[in-house]
């Protein structure tokens, strides 16, 4: 079968998967996020830990599942207050690494566990927050991604001259980044009307726009996590798409960021 075919149905079927799985009820969303969860974190280690056994990574992830599972049901006792001002750091030092660092903030095991379980635990508590499950901004976080993506490889395709990161990213431009800001933003500024968010149409927008940015630097983080082992992609059970990290690296990585402007930031 043709490749662009295959990697069209594939992604029509991730796309109806994610949205039957926030939408159904909150036991949907948590299993749909718990599996990610797993494969993610196997995917993360097989790739980071060269050489480690099956036995030590299965530990790794059963550690990952109980965090998440216990934020599910216990996210307002675990997360204390300052917990995502705390979070937020952690990530901000993972973009610092970017620039400064090889691969050894990869090497260290409890990075897959905060790069991961503790972003997605931290998403529990978000759509828990009212006592009753909420996917409105997970459903948001969905919309400006794939639109910042779609935007940033349109604008970079027609306009893309000068490179983002080339050394980590080789076909990221500063166009194509731009573009998907831009265009994210503007769909954030309109969603308040169709969706209720709670957020004013200018908040709306500047939080789309912190998403489209903190998701750049997501994949970027990945990528320089695949490129300092040598690895294409995260794994394969997404045909055309490669492993289930690749697809979430923005999404985990927007998290902390919207939390935190949830909660401090809003109007």
């Amino acid at each position: 079968m043709n490749s662009t075919i295959v990697r069209s149905l594939s992604g029509i079927v991730f796309i109806t998967i994610m949205l039957a799985g926030v939408l159904y009820n909150a036991y949907s969303y948590l299993v749909l996020f718990g599996v990610i969860n797993v494969v993610c974190l196997w995917e993360y280690y097989k790739i980071s830990q060269p050489g480690i056994s099956k036995a030590n990574i299965v530990s790794l992830v059963i550690l990952g599942v109980g965090i998440y599972i216990l934020s599910f049901y216990f996210g307002n006792r675990m997360f204390g207050s300052y917990s995502s001002v705390l979070i937020l750091i952690i990530f901000l030092y993972f973009l610092y690494t970017l620039y400064t660092m090889g691969s050894a903030v990869y090497r260290s095991l409890p990075t897959g566990i905060m790069y991961i379980t503790v972003p997605l635990s931290l998403l529990n508590q978000l759509v828990l927050s009212g006592g009753t499950y909420s996917y409105v901004f997970v459903l948001f976080i969905l919309m400006i991604i794939w639109t910042s993506d779609t935007m940033a490889y349109v604008c970079g395709l027609l306009l893309g001259k000068n490179k983002l990161f080339e050394s980590i990213s080789p076909k990221k431009t500063w166009e194509g980044a731009i573009g998907g800001i831009l265009f994210s933003g503007g769909l954030g500024f309109f969603v308040p009307t169709f969706l209720e968010i709670g957020l004013s149409p200018i908040s709306s927008m500047l939080l789309a726009a912190v998403i489209s940015i903190a998701g750049i630097y997501g994949d970027l983080f990945e990528s320089k996590l695949k490129r300092s082992f040598g690895v294409k992609d995260s794994g394969n059970i997404m045909p055309g798409h490669g492993g289930l990290l690749d697809r979430f690296d923005a999404f985990l990585f927007v998290i902390p960021f919207v939390v935190f402007y949830l909660q401090y930031v809003r109007f």
